[in-house]
């Protein structure tokens, strides 16, 4: 619920502000309003996250295609990790912010089935069904996301909001998220 009221507030607060002041970078909102070291602060932020995770990314994809597919035919890691980059390379130059938009759909897509196949896969170890496994998790203590107390740290209004700023945080004051929305024609576009 946290995430649906951050993703309101950036369609409805963050958007139209990038929007109306034309803004092709956050960081050039973040100049205008608190001044060049805010800019540069966030700006150098970004370039070292942006830096680290592509990295552990392109590590990972690499790691994957060579312990599953190209080890086994004899080409070295470097090989693997250079045909990687090549293959980034060619799907961004080709097709520029649609490859963005496309991969964004498709790991989307493969992240739900992959939690989808891995329910299942539980499901099936541990010999539930899939009514069984509903009330299994309806019974368990983790489950209970609506505690009233407040002095509890489960208590629902703090995850509320703590999904509501860790979304505003993430995504609409990440420039890697935003690229997206401002390269859309209309402000409309963006929202959708």
């Amino acid at each position: 619920f946290g995430y649906l009221l951050g993703y309101f507030v950036i369609s409805q607060v963050l958007i139209p502000l990038y929007y109306r002041k034309n803004l092709r970078s956050i960081y050039t909102y973040l100049h205008e309003r608190f001044g060049l070291n805010s800019y540069r602060t966030g700006s150098a932020f970004f370039l070292l996250s942006r830096i680290i995770g592509a990295s552990f990314r392109l590590y990972l994809v690499a790691f994957v295609l060579d312990a599953f597919v190209l080890a086994p035919m004899g080409v070295p890691f470097a090989l693997t990790v250079a045909i990687t980059i090549v293959l980034i390379w060619l799907y961004s130059f080709k097709a520029g912010i649609k490859t963005i938009v496309w991969t964004d759909t498709l790991q989307t897509t493969f992240m739900l089935a992959s939690v989808v196949f891995t329910m299942i896969y539980i499901g099936a170890e541990m010999d539930w069904g899939v009514l069984e496994m509903g009330q299994k998790i309806a019974s368990s203590e983790f489950s209970n996301i609506w505690v009233t107390d407040v002095d509890s740290s489960a208590f629902f209004v703090k995850h509320i909001l703590a999904g509501m700023f860790i979304t505003i945080a993430m995504t609409g004051l990440d420039q890697d998220m935003m690229q997206k929305n401002l390269t859309c024609k209309s402000e409309k576009e963006a929202k959708k």
